[in-house]
């Protein structure tokens, strides 16, 4: 999810995009973001006017989980949109053949990228991180009928111009305030047992789940993972992880005596550098003699961030706030979402941020005197809290901020 730039980050994209597909056609044509009664005011040169005539929410968003959001979570939706576009071209001279050069241009501009480029978001706007958002963001036409544009044209009370129009979608805006996250549950019933099912496939290279070998929800640098699947053996076995939203790819080999037909087992490397913190998909490359690779369908794992100052003790201020800096490895990217959750309470850390850094400070008004679990979240990937070796578990005692 993008911040609250990320309204104007589209609006700027699309102006790139579109100056670039009339100046060619046009020399010394401008693209102006008006209203509809002000598009041609003090502009002495052939134009497109792009003009945001509405902003309605995306209702499949708005009933989607959200991204992010643990079991038991209760957050804000994102503010999810569908922003509606109005394309006009006017002619300096009044000459129609010259307006319908342009608005050609900018059409086949916009039906050539249907899907905005994260690349031109991050550029066009500073500040915005629209570009990050995994949803990608899409132009599709509408098509108004006689009623409606005459309707919108009318308001603004100036003659009609033959226009297009567009809707792109969707935009989600985070809750800037973070979202409240309850301590994780210790033990869920006798035994502590749930549901078992195995499902059945004969189906060759298939992974059915993928954990990290210490019994913990998220892996962590240098950790073991475990892949379950079937039709995993062959003569070697590599598991490719992707991170989508920071483009990373890493590729590690698995030893011959740690890969079975149902199971592999594998080391992430313990490399802060190339392993960033947050969601990863997991895949098993699998070869065998005399065919072509089998890659097998991916699954989701998260990598947790280390906080390796733990534990803190924190003294307020006068004024009653607490300042706490948490030393975590690997870095926190300089566009990757940072949270402290201290016990439920969330503390978002400001961003975006100049470069990555391996010390991360957090601001907390007024706050209470006490002693905290605490968690590290980024890009919604929690650092570890529970000692999943105790037994029955347990709380990691270490993982804590004590403020006095």
């Amino acid at each position: 999810m993008s911040n609250v730039l990320a309204i104007a980050a589209v609006t700027a994209t699309l102006r790139n995009l579109l100056q670039s597909a009339i100046s060619p056609l046009v020399p010394g044509a401008q693209v102006t973001v008006r209203p509809l009664d002000r598009a041609r005011e003090n502009v002495t040169v052939d134009s497109v006017n792009l003009f945001l005539y509405n902003t309605g929410p995306d209702a499949a968003w708005r009933n989607a989980d959200l991204p992010g959001v643990s079991p038991g979570e209760l957050a804000s939706p994102p503010l999810a949109l569908t922003l509606s576009y109005l394309v006009t071209s006017y002619s300096q001279a009044d000459d129609d053949l010259v307006s319908h050069r342009l608005l050609g241009g900018a059409m086949t501009a916009l039906n050539e990228a249907p899907v905005l480029d994260p690349a031109a978001i991050k550029t066009a706007l500073a500040g915005n991180d629209l570009y990050l958002q995994p949803e990608r963001v899409k132009v599709t036409p509408d098509l108004l009928d006689i009623e409606e544009i005459s309707k919108l044209w009318t308001a603004f009370q100036v003659n009609y111009r033959i226009s297009a129009a567009y809707s792109v979608s969707a935009v989600l805006i985070r809750n800037p305030a973070g979202t409240a996250a309850p301590l994780p549950v210790l033990i869920r019933g006798a035994g502590d047992r749930g549901p078992a099912a195995q499902p059945s496939t004969a189906a060759p290279g298939v992974l059915l789940s993928v954990a990290s070998a210490d019994g913990q929800l998220s892996a962590r640098l240098g950790g073991v993972i475990v892949l379950t699947g079937e039709g995993l053996g062959g003569t070697s076995v590599r598991v490719r992880l992707t991170n989508q939203r920071r483009a990373v790819t890493v590729t590690v080999t698995v030893t011959a005596d740690r890969a079975t037909a149902t199971s592999v087992q594998a080391t992430l490397p313990a490399d802060p550098a190339a392993f960033p913190a947050g969601i990863w998909t997991v895949q098993a490359v699998i070869s065998r003699a005399g065919q072509p690779d089998v890659v097998t369908n991916g699954l989701s794992l998260g990598v947790a961030p280390t906080v390796t100052n733990l534990p803190l003790t924190v003294t307020r201020s006068a004024a009653g706030t607490a300042t706490i800096t948490l030393d975590c490895r690997p870095q926190v990217g300089a566009d990757q979402d940072c949270t402290l959750l201290l016990g439920a309470q969330p503390v978002v850390l400001a961003a975006p941020r100049a470069a990555a850094a391996a010390a991360v400070t957090f601001t907390v008004p007024a706050a209470v005197p006490g002693r905290y679990p605490v968690r590290l979240r980024v890009d919604d990937v929690d650092s570890l809290l529970v000692n999943a070796a105790a037994v029955p578990p347990a709380y990691d005692t270490s993982q804590a901020v004590v403020i006095t």
